[in-house]
């Protein structure tokens, strides 16, 4: 199984300053990260690195699923039962976020036109984005990275009942949420996630100029069969960095920054980045083997 890459943006600043993600007037802000092999997902020359997307609900129907509607009580059965317009409003879906993130990183289209039906309207469903498989069972074929994908939300697998994963149609999103979505190269296969954490902020964070920073390298997988997210240090690992601003994604190409420790760590001096925004990885690893 590959491990999939961890990814944080740092700020560098003059002066210490947090960005906080606030509650909007419509729709749910949250970040996304998207990772291919061993490298940061690159569409259209942005880094997609912990980026920050603020998504309106939209009816699923403009795209032609509303098979795929929310339902709270999707998994309350053995089959799963799909939702009505009426339980899905106003819900807003990681399927919402992958939908209008593919208009604005694929299509160019800017986020307040996005989640308007464009891709169904201009024929180019088809080119980026389709669903198969059933209601709570769904399955994606996501701009190249084809079905063989897998998402985290909030660093863990979603369950929608017991012994069972949610798909990305009845994962409901709240302001803050972190998702990360990871497509696996090859025929390796598993649910992986690298993440890096510093403090109580995972996808960024801010600190100032010449700050001591220390960030915690950490695995998680998913056990079969208890289906707890299950967590490790990741010991010994290079860690990378680029500016935020850059369009290459192959992270060992980046800059060194250091290895972490024995317990997944690393500290490091902010004066050693510069001042600007910074993304900072652990690269996935091509071993197909790998835990």
């Amino acid at each position: 199984m590959k491990k999939r890459i961890a990814c944080i943006v740092l700020s560098v600043l003059m002066l210490l300053t947090v960005f906080p993600v606030t509650a909007a007037d419509s729709g749910v802000t949250v970040s996304l990260t998207v990772t291919r092999g061993e490298n940061v997902y690159v569409s259209d020359g942005v880094l997609l690195a912990g980026q920050t997307l603020t998504v309106p609900y939209f009816d699923l129907s403009l795209y032609g699923l509303s098979d795929y509607y929310y339902n709270p009580d999707c998994y309350a059965q053995s089959a799963q039962q799909s939702g009505t317009a009426q339980t899905a409003d106003g819900v807003v879906t990681v399927l919402h976020l992958l939908l209008f993130a593919t208009e604005v990183y694929k299509c160019g289209l800017s986020p307040a036109d996005a989640g308007q039906g464009f891709l169904m309207d201009s024929g180019m469903m088809a080119d980026y984005f389709s669903v198969s498989g059933n209601v709570g069972s769904a399955y994606f074929t996501l701009w190249d990275m084809q079905t063989n994908l897998n998402y985290f939300v909030n660093r863990a697998m979603q369950l929608g009942r017991e012994g069972w994963l949610a798909t990305a149609d009845q994962i409901a999103l709240q302001n803050g949420d972190s998702v990360h979505v990871h497509g696996i190269t090859g025929s390796a296969s598993g649910t992986n996630l690298r993440y890096m954490q510093m403090g109580r902020y995972f996808d960024a964070a801010a600190v100032t100029a010449g700050e001591t920073v220390t960030l915690r390298l950490t695995h998680c997988t998913t056990d079969f069969v208890s289906f707890a997210n299950v967590t490790s240090p990741l010991a010994y690992e290079s860690v990378y960095y680029t500016s935020a601003a850059s369009s290459d994604g192959a992270v060992r190409k980046w800059k060194t920054l250091g290895t972490t420790d024995a317990g997944g760590s690393i500290t490091f001096s902010a004066s050693k980045l510069g001042t600007g925004a910074f993304v900072l990885a652990a690269a996935g690893s091509e071993d197909a083997s790998a835990g």
